[in-house]
């Protein structure tokens, strides 16, 4: 906030006025800790208990003579100290506990919040998918160069792609952040294609690297990179794996022979939902693929015959659901 020039007077008074909700908001934080921390140490707690039993035993040594009104004042005196020990305990680590301070009223603007960063983490896949989609179809087209020695550049082939990301999407990729994680994420891509590609291209390995080899080292390449965020894994459905990394785990399993293969699916529509991702609750994407024109180089027919990655050719034919990319953002 304080990096941004204000350019009127106007922008200046907001920026004065956002630093101090800030600092305002920091302080109340403190003060929670601070709150939260506190605690009733046994000195208090002996020197109360220790009063509790020198006026009950001087209420009884008072009605000694009179069992009845000894027995009545000493009930009256107990229940006191009951609900003086009641309400101190009630300061005592006050967010923790059944006494504690529960946070209802804070609960009552998380439906709001989760409805807000669902959006957001939806938004976010969509930019994601929809950016390795179109890189892998620009390696798809650039497949006949490849094969003749020629290569684009990691940094064209990153130009490329977001050109084909706005002709496929009708709008140019958004420019986010860098420092937020929705910023993060959509860079580490970016910078994980264009290394992807680099490397191919140093390393004169074009011949076998085809679209499914470049999206599955991209997508490897992102996880290392903000796997603590998000997870992007290319796979399929199970019979056509070649590459066991990209055997689709339980919920994409069910997403592909529940969903992709049932014979009610729109062909093209995506799956998503809040499931579990390696132990962690998740917001998950799924985004089928079906087989292209260069795509039967590898994976059409004749079945069973070798293709020029080495691979068998599983018989598909133009329009086959060849595919799947997967993608997922770990919930707060």
């Amino acid at each position: 906030m304080l990096a941004l020039k204000p350019e009127s007077e106007g922008q200046a008074t907001a920026q004065r006025q956002i630093v101090v909700a800030l600092e305002n908001a920091m302080e109340a934080r403190r003060q929670r800790i601070a709150v939260s921390r506190s605690r009733v140490n046994w000195v208090k707690w002996t020197a109360l208990l220790l009063q509790a039993v020198c006026t009950l035993v001087a209420i009884a040594m008072v009605h000694i003579d009179n069992r009845g009104a000894a027995a009545i004042s000493l009930w009256i005196f107990a229940t006191g100290v009951a609900v003086s020990i009641l309400l101190i305990a009630s300061h005592d680590r006050p967010y923790s506990g059944e006494l504690s301070i529960k946070p209802d009223l804070l609960k009552q603007v998380l439906p709001e919040e989760a409805i807000t960063q669902g959006t957001l983490d939806h938004t976010v896949l969509v930019h994601l998918t929809s950016l390795l989609r179109a890189a892998r179809q620009v390696i798809s087209d650039e497949q006949g160069e490849m094969a003749a020695g020629r290569a684009l550049t990691g940094k064209e082939l990153v130009e490329r792609a977001k050109a084909k990301y706005a002709e496929q999407t009708g709008q140019a990729l958004p420019s986010l952040d860098p420092m937020s994680a929705e910023g993060r994420m959509l860079q580490a891509e970016m910078e994980a294609i264009q290394q992807v590609m680099d490397e191919a291209r140093t390393s004169g390995d074009l011949k076998g690297f085809v679209p499914a080899v470049f999206t599955y080292r991209v997508a490897q390449r992102f996880t290392s990179k903000v796997g603590e965020f998000a997870y992007v894994k290319l796979t399929a459905p199970a019979e056509l794996i070649r590459h066991q990394p990209n055997t689709p785990d339980a919920w994409e399993n069910d997403m592909i022979t529940g969903k992709f293969q049932s014979a009610g699916w729109k062909k093209g529509a995506f799956a998503e939902e809040v499931a579990e991702l390696n132990g962690k609750k998740a917001y998950r994407v799924i985004i089928p693929e079906y087989y292209e024109s260069s795509c039967l180089a590898c994976h059409g027919e004749p079945k069973g015959a070798m293709d020029s990655t080495g691979g068998r050719k599983e018989g598909g034919k133009l329009g086959d659901l060849g595919g799947a990319i997967s993608a997922g953002i770990y919930l707060k």
